[in-house]
């Protein structure tokens, strides 16, 4: 595994584990069907384990690698800045 596919899998998991964190301060909504994050928590690591298995997608221009971590860091980011600004508001209701 290259140094930039296992640090992109380090960011994941502690993205994922942040969010789980963040997530157990959220309102309870009055008629929400709540997703129990263990359920999530499975979903999110078969999805990284199809995505980082040795025949994964495969880049082969820097140039691309860069701009695809750009947006990668980028994206994470709104979601965790989404995720403060709105506090424990995050939810359906």
């Amino acid at each position: 595994m290259s140094a930039l596919r296992a640090s992109i899998l380090v960011v994941w998991v502690v993205f994922w584990v942040y969010w789980m964190i963040a997530a157990a301060g959220v309102k309870q909504g009055s008629r929400t069907r709540r997703i129990r994050p263990g359920g999530l928590l499975i979903v999110v690591v078969f999805l990284l384990l199809r995505v980082f298995r040795a025949s994964g997608f495969v880049v082969h221009s820097p140039i691309l690698q860069a701009v695809g971590t750009i947006l990668f860091l980028a994206g994470l980011g709104l979601a965790v800045w989404a995720r403060i600004h709105l506090g424990r508001n995050w939810g359906c209701r």
